[in-house]
């Protein structure tokens, strides 16, 4: 018979992981349907206890929550996940486009992306792709560490973000506000202010 081919690149490693934190098991079988043609390897936990669980035996590159959870909050969620997994993208996902709760997740959780649902398919497809391709980059510049570590290690981080600016888009009836480059010390009255535009835009 014929001699086989060279093997494929894509599997000489893992797909990205990307954990969706929900109580609601019908939300993870949207998420699900909505990502089947994406190269993810999708994890599900229903709380944020079952999810911290799951992130001391594997590390995800994504962890995607929900806000409003029995116990524990989406939010106190990914506050943790960024102290002790710091190269984790966090996104949160939530039924009402509360300032407060976007002001704490931004200044506690650092999220990256935060939805309102039900969220678009095409702006998550799109916020997930890049969010891997900036964490390649990342890891490619900086010096990786071994999964598991709980010694945070944020001065890098805050360091790249001291300057940045907050870049906000509203795509859609449904759109994703993004937060780029929140540092713990962002002005809060000028954060206020810029999302209340952009919420105020989301409500239409």
């Amino acid at each position: 018979g014929a001699a086989p081919g060279p093997p494929r690149a894509v599997e000489s490693r893992m797909p990205p992981i990307l954990l969706i934190v929900d109580d609601e098991p019908r939300i993870f079988q949207a998420l699900r349907r909505t990502l089947h043609r994406e190269p993810l390897e999708l994890m599900h936990a229903a709380s944020g206890e079952e999810a911290l669980e799951m992130l001391d035996r594997i590390p995800a590159d994504i962890v995607l929550a929900d806000e409003n959870m029995p116990g524990m909050t989406g939010t106190q969620l990914l506050t943790i996940v960024r102290q002790r997994w710091p190269g984790t993208v966090r996104m949160l996902l939530t039924g009402t486009a509360r300032l407060d709760v976007v002001v704490k997740a931004v200044n506690q959780g650092q999220v990256s992306r935060f939805f309102t649902k039900p969220c678009d398919d095409a702006e998550l497809i799109v916020a997930i792709r890049e969010s891997l391709e900036d964490r390649a980059t990342r890891a490619a510049t900086d010096t990786p560490t071994t999964g598991g570590t709980t010694t945070p290690r944020d001065d890098d981080e805050d360091d790249r973000e001291a300057g940045a600016t907050i870049s906000m888009g509203t795509t859609g009836s449904d759109g994703v506000i993004r937060l780029d480059g929140v540092a713990d010390d962002e002005d809060v009255d000028a954060l206020l202010a810029d999302l209340r535009r952009s919420l105020d835009d989301l409500a239409g």
